[in-house]
């Protein structure tokens, strides 16, 4: 089962005045709506911005109010089942607050709006990843850059584009190393979490957006959780097809 050890997630929308001409409430939602909920909030590092951090060793979270964006993200080192991350109750509680956020500030139409998730697998049955998709390359093409580079040790495949209901994509996976949990929780690892991890195969990076949508009908949760249904289905099917290609 693919877990995820980040999402990410940003609305971004035309200049909102209203959060401007009441910052004073804006900042007063964002800290006391769901009490308890951030260990610090500070202005941001963009002008006229706010952010609220937390973070234990399980589990960071952040969030960052801006006058033309809304954004955040939720860490699980040691990874969280992707069906189990929008009932998580640290995103619950986020989605109460984004609710809260949103209806202040008067944000009705977005720009754009985007949900991504970086998540570790393990193949069954187990293999090294890097030769498996190593060998999906035609030999023919490896000779030339073995030959003309040098070994590879390291790869991935990228795969964008748009579906029928106008959500785009951008689907990154490769075999699991790591540095890529490094670089996605942004932090070296503990000894334990890299034990934890390294029981892993691949690495995945899975962006999900939409363009210029309604969004008066829409809560973050109930607008992500097609996106991360869509996830979960895409991270199974893989499995699959490893299963059929093997």
């Amino acid at each position: 089962m693919a877990r995820v050890i980040r999402l990410f997630w940003r609305l971004d929308y035309e200049p909102s005045y209203a959060f401007m001409d009441r910052r004073g409430t804006a900042l007063q939602i964002l800290k006391d709506h769901v009490e308890g909920y951030w260990q610090q909030v500070a202005d941001g590092t963009i002008q006229t911005s706010f952010v609220g951090k937390s973070s234990s060793p399980e589990h960071a979270r952040q969030l960052s109010l801006e006058p033309t964006s809304m954004n955040g993200s939720m860490d699980w080192p040691a990874g969280l089942e992707v069906g189990r991350v929008l009932e998580s109750p640290e995103f619950r509680k986020l989605d109460r607050l984004v609710k809260a956020l949103i209806d202040h500030c008067e944000i009705r139409l977005l720009k754009r709006a985007g949900v991504r998730t970086f998540s570790v697998e393990q193949l069954s049955p187990r293999a090294d990843a890097r030769e498996t998709i190593v060998a999906s390359i035609s030999s023919g093409m490896r000779r030339v850059i073995e030959e003309k580079i040098g070994k590879i040790n390291d790869l991935a495949y990228v795969f964008e584009g748009k579906g029928d209901d106008d959500l785009g994509y951008r689907v990154q996976f490769g075999p699991y190393e790591k540095k890529n949990a490094e670089m996605t929780l942004q932090r070296q690892l503990t000894e334990e979490e890299a034990k934890v991890l390294s029981g892993n195969d691949l690495f995945f990076d899975i962006d999900l957006f939409e363009n210029n949508i309604s969004f008066a009908e829409h809560s973050l949760g109930r607008w992500a959780r097609t996106k991360l249904e869509k996830t979960s289905d895409l991270l199974r099917s893989y499995q699959q097809f490893q299963k059929l290609s093997a």
